[in-house]
């Protein structure tokens, strides 16, 4: 199954709540029970209207790895526990981003009674730091992203198989469609974002493409990462260059190609080449990327071996990815199912999200061991973290839960803010 597949079921699997099969249980987990691949399958999804695709596509702009939801075959079947909460809860957040601290937007799960087939989601926006809450365009998406400064992009459904991306530069009061354009552009329009979509050659996972914020149009870049094969845009900051996650099938490893002038040039780094204790008889590895500046950065490499002997590999970069050093040589870091989420804090300390959904659980670091919990405040009353921490911008980061989106400035203290709309 193509990483397309999962991406289109995680789309369309629910364009109303009734249809998301696994309940809420499956839905908070699913980011963190994301499979990670060795090597890119290019089989294309049969029924996938153009639409459909699209909007895939724009899902994963500037967001990383897919997060598809786990199925039996590849997790097993969730485990009931007797205390599962409904999932059409009223009230339940299930997307929040932010376009800077002031700037926030939430899609909220409403329902007008306890049949599942009365809730919708709607889209609040606060421009006063999650103080205060209204409901912007009816008829809201039901994905969230930063494209771009200033800019949301969501997904809207236009039929039980199909779907459009559009954005919005104006707090999601009004939306454009994204379409994709013939030919190819020497890199992503000033004011636009890149997007990733799946090549037509049939060996790219991750084309990079340019949109152009005026007109929508999506267009492939004319050069592309070098050496690996691209697997996803890994989300940074804007300003902080265009960082893509890949595989290197020559060598079975993973690396990153990183572009400081929107996809004009690139230069690539390949994790493990050189190193005599790096993993071997290895099944599947990722890697995911963290950073504020684009200059430091640090990579958690996730390695999945056919003895069972995984590893997750910590490197940082103080040269904006050209060079990389392992920062925890004696391996500190436990191995932990999809422990490789990580962000880091304005005073450099990389910390690593081994569970989301409990704080103590969290790994902090410089260079040498990492250790837990990490130094974070404001976050005990976190109720089933949704995703990952996000990293707007320098200065602004930000996560949410069930019920409300905490924001800090530094991503180690933490203001919580309710969405309670007025």
């Amino acid at each position: 199954m193509s990483s397309l597949r999962e991406r289109f079921d995680d789309a369309v699997a629910s364009p109303t709540p009734p249809n998301l099969a696994g309940g809420e249980e499956v839905y908070a987990t699913a980011w963190r029970r994301r499979r990670v691949r060795n090597r890119v399958v290019s089989a294309v999804v049969a029924g996938c209207t153009a639409a459909v695709v699209a909007a895939v596509a724009m899902l994963v702009t500037s967001g990383g790895h897919d997060r598809g939801m786990p199925t039996p075959a590849e997790n097993g079947s969730v485990p009931a526990t007797g205390n599962e909460r409904p999932y059409y809860s009223d009230g339940l957040v299930e997307e929040a981003v932010a376009t800077d601290l002031n700037h926030l937007y939430a899609l909220q799960l409403r329902c007008t009674s306890t049949d599942p087939g009365s809730c919708g989601r709607v889209l609040y926006g606060s421009e006063d730091g999650g103080r205060t809450w209204t409901q912007r365009k009816p008829g809201s998406p039901y994905q969230l992203r930063v494209l771009a400064p200033g800019v949301l992009g969501g997904l809207s459904m236009t039929s039980p198989t199909s779907a459009v991306a559009r954005y919005s530069s104006d707090g999601g009061r009004t939306w454009k469609d994204t379409e994709l354009a013939s030919g190819t552009i020497a890199a992503v329009p000033p004011g636009g974002w890149p997007t990733c979509r799946e090549g037509n050659d049939g060996t790219t996972e991750c084309a990079v493409h340019g949109v152009d914020a005026q007109t929508g149009a999506e267009t492939k870049l004319a050069t592309q990462p070098p050496v690996i094969l691209p697997t996803g845009l890994e989300q940074t900051p804007a300003n902080t260059g265009l960082w893509v996650s890949g595989y290197v099938p020559q060598s079975n490893r993973t690396g990153v190609s990183v572009s400081r002038d929107g996809g004009l040039t690139w230069s690539t780094y390949v994790f493990g080449k050189d190193e005599a204790d790096y993993p071997q008889g290895i099944n599947n590895q990722q890697v995911r990327i963290a950073t504020v500046d684009g200059i430091t950065a640090h990579a958690v490499v996730s390695v999945v071996t056919d003895n069972g002997q995984n590893r997750l590999l910590v490197y940082r970069t103080g040269d904006g990815g050209l060079t990389w050093q392992r920062t925890d040589p004696r391996g500190t870091l436990p191995w932990l199912q999809h422990g490789d989420s990580s962000f880091v804090a304005a005073d450099g300390t990389h910390v690593v999200q081994a569970v989301v959904s409990n704080p103590a659980d969290w790994y902090a670091g410089t260079t040498g061991a990492y250790t837990k919990p990490a130094p974070v405040t404001g976050l005990d009353g976190v109720d089933d973290m949704r995703q990952p921490v996000q990293t707007v911008a320098a200065g602004a980061y930000l996560l949410f839960d069930r019920s409300a989106v905490y924001v800090s400035p530094d991503g180690l203290h933490w203001t919580r803010h309710p969405v309670q709309p007025s």
